[in-house]
């Protein structure tokens, strides 16, 4: 069978990764398999050699200009139209599954939208555009079940799966997390959504009680100077980290004390469940799209707190630090994700689901 992914880049993130470790385990599985990039000419994660990788747009990000959508929908429309019949079209993240629903029509074969945050928090445009022209996908997989309902409506008789993120094999081979670090750990886009700024003022409100401990912010984005600038005006400039975007996630994770995601939204969040993987007391803003909450039972293997409550995290922060058993407890539970989240397992499911959407005929 052959698999097309299309993706806005694969210069990093969670979807990205998903991508490249779904793809490799599909050619090891005799599928013919291409991962296109619309976007940039990055490859952040290692792929499989019997991938073929494409970038449609190399100097994207270089390129100026009012001009540059009408090239970029020149171009998509060419590579869609050189679909060939056979195999299923998979595209992540919400530019290219609007082009490819707006698109349709060219496009000779399946397909499939991958649905990778939450579309509650998308644009009145986009949320127009998913609701009015959804249903001429094939099937449309989701993260949690949350999303898979806001979906389901909009299909009808159309395929809706829900199928979260894998843990992958390199956490899942990693020795468990030996905290030996005092450092409060967290990975993500330097963006809007992630809410950082939340997370560096909590950290300005309890650096005075735990002088030893320093936060490291993993990721990059266009928030960058910004949150520089902001620990700055807190006096924790020399306690928070910014080493930007890193590939090997065990490497950030090893040692930390602590794991901590104040997103306002997500779909399934990578980087929260494998800091539950590696037994890392983690606490996590119940954001929107519901993954949070799947992943995280509050108290037992993790912290849950609500959007934007800095006292909440304060607190949460400060019992988790000061309290060994405390946090040994949640590490523990949280290591428990490792056997329905493995690898393996997620990636078997979107095998049989492809087989199923191969065979099966849509009207």
């Amino acid at each position: 069978m052959r698999i097309d992914f299309l993706i806005t880049t694969l210069s990093g993130g969670g979807a990205e990764r998903v991508v490249c470790n779904l793809s490799s385990y599909l050619a090891e599985k005799g599928y013919q398999v291409t991962i296109t990039a619309l976007r940039g000419d990055e490859l952040k994660y290692a792929v499989d050699p019997r991938v073929s990788v494409c970038h449609l747009q190399k100097n994207y990000y270089r390129q100026k200009g009012k001009l540059y959508r009408i090239s970029e929908m020149k171009t998509i429309y060419t590579f869609f139209r050189s679909l060939t019949s056979d195999g299923i079209l998979a595209c992540f993240l919400e530019l290219p599954v609007a082009y490819s629903l707006i698109m349709r029509n060219i496009i000779k074969r399946k397909l499939v939208i991958c649905e990778r945050n939450n579309p509650l928090f998308y644009s009145k445009k986009y949320q127009i555009l998913f609701k009015t022209f959804v249903r001429k996908a094939d099937a449309c997989v989701c993260q949690t079940t949350l999303i898979a309902d806001w979906y389901r409506p909009l299909m009808k008789d159309r395929m809706v799966v829900v199928i979260p993120n894998p843990i992958s094999k390199q956490i899942l081979d990693a020795p468990f997390c030996d905290h030996k670090d005092k450092t409060i750990v967290t990975l993500g886009r330097l963006a809007t959504q992630k809410n950082q700024k939340m997370l560096i003022e909590a950290f300005s409100c309890i650096a005075g009680d735990y002088p030893a401990y320093k936060l490291i912010i993993y990721g990059e984005g266009p928030l960058r100077e910004k949150l520089e600038k902001l620990t700055e005006s807190y006096g924790v400039q020399n306690k928070v980290l910014f080493p930007g975007f890193i590939s090997d996630v065990v490497s950030a994770l090893e040692h930390a004390s602590l794991f901590v995601m104040t997103s306002e939204h997500e779909g399934m969040p990578n980087a929260l469940q494998e800091a539950m993987a590696m037994g890392i007391p983690c606490i996590s803003t119940d954001c929107g799209g519901g993954g949070a909450k799947e992943l995280i039972e509050n108290n037992k293997n993790g912290v849950l707190i609500q959007r934007g409550d800095i006292e909440a995290l304060v607190n949460a922060m400060k019992k988790i630090l000061s309290d060994v058993d405390y946090a040994n407890k949640l590490a523990s539970a949280a290591l428990k994700i490792r056997n329905t989240h493995e690898e393996e397992l997620i990636h078997n499911i979107w095998d049989k689901m492809f087989i199923k959407i191969e065979n099966e005929i849509f009207l």
